[in-house]
């Protein structure tokens, strides 16, 4: 039967190490888990990875002191009032920075699974409902700062996954979005699949890696 390796490449994945190799530090793959994933390596698996993921939510959940929007002409999203109107780009350049320093430890992953038939999973669309993220803040302190507004959430969010798009292009896999049928008509979380503050339920991830079980 076939079997599925979820591979993490994530700062605090004790999966990769900086190594001496010709006079210079070069990050490599742990040798211990380097090891076990070569004996994975073979056509007969799938493996799913996961680039960071959180980089839009641990930079951009929470309402900046001064309190922003901008414009992105595929969403349905209203241009907030009384906020400060920036560039689309802008936004991506802080977004992109964050997932460059993920990149890297990605392709050292796909690489030591090369023979597998790999895919790339996205993170879950943002859940729009206050009082539902509010209720299970994850490790974010609203209290210090109040919870981004839901449309800004989205078009971040967006924005976020134009980005791994590009960045899996250019590493010849596959992106798995969000599935058919688990985001409502804006694009957000779908009510049944919310989990937590930024997370979705296993429904979520069964429908997307066609995985069976309840």
């Amino acid at each position: 039967s076939e079997v599925g390796h979820l591979v993490l490449a994530s700062p605090r994945a004790a999966l990769f190490e900086l190594a001496g190799v010709d006079g210079q530090l070069t990050p490599r793959i742990v040798p211990h888990y380097a090891s076990r994933l070569l004996a994975l390596d073979n056509a007969q698996h799938r493996s799913f990875f996961l680039l960071g993921g959180n980089e839009h939510k641990s930079l951009l959940m929470c309402r900046p002191p001064v309190p922003f929007d901008f414009h992105d002409e595929r969403s349905s999203a209203p241009m907030l009032a009384g906020r400060q109107i920036i560039p689309a780009q802008v936004v991506r350049e802080h977004l992109q920075a964050a997932v460059d320093r993920s990149t890297g430890p990605l392709k050292l992953a796909l690489a030591s699974l090369a023979h597998t038939r790999r895919a790339v999973v996205a993170p879950p669309p943002p859940i729009p409902s206050e009082e539902h993220v509010l209720g299970a803040p994850e490790t974010f302190d609203f209290g210090a700062r109040p919870l981004e507004d839901r449309w800004v959430r989205l078009k971040i969010y967006r924005l976020y996954l134009d980005i791994l798009t590009e960045v899996c292009d250019a590493l010849g896999v596959p992106l798995l979005g969000p599935p058919p049928g688990t985001v409502d008509e804006h694009g957000f979380l779908a009510r049944e699949f919310w989990n937590a503050a930024t997370h979705a339920q296993p429904a979520y991830y069964r429908s997307m890696l066609s995985l069976p079980g309840e």
